[in-house]
């Protein structure tokens, strides 16, 4: 072995040491305790459809708004909704949810967090549909998942 090479192996060792130490060094000054872990909260109602048969008119947009209330346990819930968008029928071949896609008549569907509801125990999300031209017949199964207790209302 030549000078050289051990010179290169020690290079890779004091690295691959050094990355050890820094994880190391990471996980002692970020402990979680057991008080940080939350669970996940499912909030839906009991219909087969939140929405159901709503009328697009062709190349338009149609906004619903979905407020969750959280049962005051924590200051600021944060969550996903889990919505299932059907367009002009309500089977798997209808169902525009999957991917957020665009289906054969261009109709298509979209969410983001909505800002002017998000505060002390409520977070809410803006959900749109845009019709293609020959418009859309919208049905939504709506199932919220939070960091907390509560419940769920839309508006349109």
């Amino acid at each position: 072995m030549n000078r050289l090479g051990g010179t290169i192996d020690n290079m890779a060792a004091t690295v691959i040491g050094d990355i050890s130490t820094n994880i190391e060094t990471l996980r002692s000054r970020q402990p979680v305790g057991r008080a940080l872990v939350k669970r996940s909260f499912i909030s839906q109602t009991a219909n087969a459809f939140d929405v159901n048969g709503y009328s697009v008119p062709a190349n338009q947009a149609a906004f619903f708004y979905l407020l969750f209330t959280g049962n005051n346990t924590q200051a600021f819930p944060y969550g996903v909704p889990y919505v299932a968008v059907y367009n002009g029928g309500t089977d798997s071949a209808h169902r525009l949810s999957d991917y957020l896609q665009v289906d054969s008549t261009g109709t298509g569907y979209s969410w983001e967090i909505n800002g002017t509801y998000f505060g002390p125990n409520k977070v809410g999300w803006i959900i749109a549909i845009e019709a293609g031209s020959s418009g859309a017949t919208v049905y939504m199964k709506v199932r919220t998942m939070t960091t907390c207790p509560g419940g769920w209302t839309m508006t349109w």
